[in-house]
């Protein structure tokens, strides 16, 4: 039986990865015709352009390579934080942060923040920040989806997720979210997502303009950034 292009891709990205095993499974379904399989080539195919990614960003090749880490779009990270609202309801924020120099590119406010909103706000830091090569994560289901997983792999973006039971590993990330629970989502009682949404935008752009940090010596991540370009 003549294999298609995409499904013969399929088998050489599984064999590169080592997966033998999955390859001849593939294979056979292949041969089989199955129909099933058929349809959910170009879902396994991105899957497994990201794991490709996430392989190489973790071996020592790519660390030798990006040996002055963190450095400018090398590494972006992002984080879940909770707080409740004056009636008791539960929100959410996400953070995301620029490791390079502690710039916080985007707070998202909301009740739910599911894997299509995660993208929504990472495409609309793409847009005017350009991408990085990686973006470190927690090891929880709310990080290891495929909505996120395809995304990364179609922007080109390795996802690397930190080893079970060690924050340290997104160390800036959870410095971050302590730091904006101490500087504003606990001194607020908010009554509605626009409101907690607004002072997170404002908060935001005097941490990143006019805050000194001392993780990076002592001035702003807007001045930090100039330094860079």
């Amino acid at each position: 039986m003549r294999h298609d292009p995409a499904s013969g891709a399929v088998i050489i990205m599984l064999r590169s990865l080592k997966m033998h095993g999955m390859a001849q499974a593939v294979t056979d379904l292949i041969e089989q015709g199955a129909p099933a399989f058929e349809a959910s080539v170009p879902i396994l195919t991105q899957l497994l352009k990201a794991e490709t990614a996430e392989r190489e960003v973790r071996s020592i090749a790519y660390h030798m390579k990006a040996a002055r880490f963190p450095a400018y779009k090398d590494l972006s990270g992002f984080d879940f934080s909770n707080s409740e609202m004056v009636d008791g309801r539960q929100f959410r924020l996400l953070n995301v942060l620029d490791d390079f120099n502690r710039e916080g590119l985007g707070i998202e406010v909301d009740f739910s923040l599911p894997a299509e909103r995660v993208v929504r706000a990472l495409n609309q830091i793409i847009e005017w920040r350009g991408k990085p090569t990686a973006i470190r994560v927690d090891n929880g289901p709310e990080y290891i989806s495929a909505t996120l997983a395809i995304w990364a792999a179609k922007q080109g973006i390795a996802l690397t997720h930190i080893q079970p039971g060690k924050p340290q590993q997104n160390a800036y990330v959870e410095r971050y979210n302590r730091t904006v629970r101490h500087e504003w989502l606990d001194l607020y009682i908010f009554e509605t997502i626009a409101e907690a949404q607004e002072i997170a935008t404002e908060w935001l752009w005097t941490y990143n303009n006019e805050r000194p940090n001392m993780g990076i010596g002592g001035i702003t991540p807007a001045q930090k950034l100039k330094m860079a370009a």
